[in-house]
């Protein structure tokens, strides 16, 4: 796994809370609770999945560059992942999926932010 020598985890955990807990106190019911979390902890997944697959697609230690079944197999599986949270999201909140996507986004600069040099 190359995620830990690439991402700093507690600047991640840092921004992983800190737009977390506002996207919580935005909630109005428990459902909407559940499907933040859900949408959250399918956003961690999604981008330790990509930081994953881009390291193994520019490994330079690699002899042959060529795609092989486990970068095809986590770049579907990302999106598996993120449709099916954002389904979830949407079915379990309705119109106010905004707040979840609003979070992804965030997370999306939090990650560029947290990779290492």
């Amino acid at each position: 796994m190359h995620i830990k020598r690439k991402v700093n985890f507690s600047r991640y955990l840092f921004f992983f809370c800190l737009w977390l807990v506002p996207c919580l106190l935005l909630a109005q019911s428990q459902k909407e609770i559940v499907a933040i979390i859900i949408v959250a902890l399918a956003t961690v997944l999604n981008q330790l999945m990509l930081v994953e697959a881009v390291s193994e697609l520019i490994n330079p230690h690699a002899k042959v560059k060529k795609v092989s079944g486990k970068i095809i197999g986590l770049f579907l599986g990302k999106l598996l992942i993120l449709f099916a949270a954002l389904l979830c999201g949407s079915h379990l909140m309705g119109t106010r999926v905004i707040i979840p996507l609003i979070y992804f986004v965030l997370m999306i600069f939090s990650l560029a932010y947290s990779i290492k040099k």
